[in-house]
Order: C-alpha cells, then sequence, then structure tokens
C-alpha cells in the first residue's frame, strides 16, 4: 500500500477545493493508487481538517462499548459506512465493515 506524506494530501485536496479538476482527474494527475483514495482524503479534511490527513503513528485501540455502539448503529439505522464514520469520528470506512 502507497503511504502519502501530509503535503502530498494537502496538495491533492487543495486542488480539488480549488476546481483545479474532479477526483478522477486528479487521481492521474497526482499519480495516487485510485480515486477513492482522494474521495477519502476531501470528505476527511472537510469533515475535520488539517489534522485528519495525517498518517497515526500507532494504532487506536476501541473499546468493546465502543465497537458494539458503532456495530449497533449501523445495524439500526440507514446510514452507510461513511456516515457512521463521520458520526464516531473515526477516519476509515473499512474499519467498521471488519
Amino acid at each position: 500500500m502507497a503511504k502519502y506524506s501530509l503535503t502530498f494530501k494537502l496538495k491533492v485536496v487543495t486542488a480539488y477545493l480549488n476546481s483545479e479538476g474532479g477526483y478522477s482527474s486528479l487521481d492521474k494527475k497526482y499519480d495516487v493508487k485510485n480515486v477513492t483514495q482522494v474521495l477519502r482524503w476531501v470528505n476527511a479534511f472537510k469533515r475535520f481538517g488539517k489534522d485528519s490527513l495525517c498518517r497515526k503513528r500507532n494504532n487506536t485501540r476501541y473499546t468493546s462499548e465502543f465497537k458494539l455502539a458503532v456495530a449497533e448503529s449501523y445495524l439500526t439505522s440507514k446510514l452507510s459506512y461513511r456516515q457512521i464514520v463521520f458520526q464516531y469520528g473515526l477516519n476509515n470506512p473499512t474499519l467498521i465493515a471488519r
């Protein structure tokens, strides 16, 4: 999996916010792994700001109560993984899928 620096991610997000292209064209222009990655960066930046683009140095451990609350929220609502992620302040929809 490719790792991208904070500076690079900000460059791509800024290009999107300045209407320099859509997700697909920016993914090609900046040689990002895929269009979904650009979408995630932009959404995270819009929702949580610059800090959401920083790589975390260590894994976050969640309590079983927190995990249960997230899972129950997904199962009992009609929200998508992405909406649940934003609701609970997570930054990766695949955390819920797992």
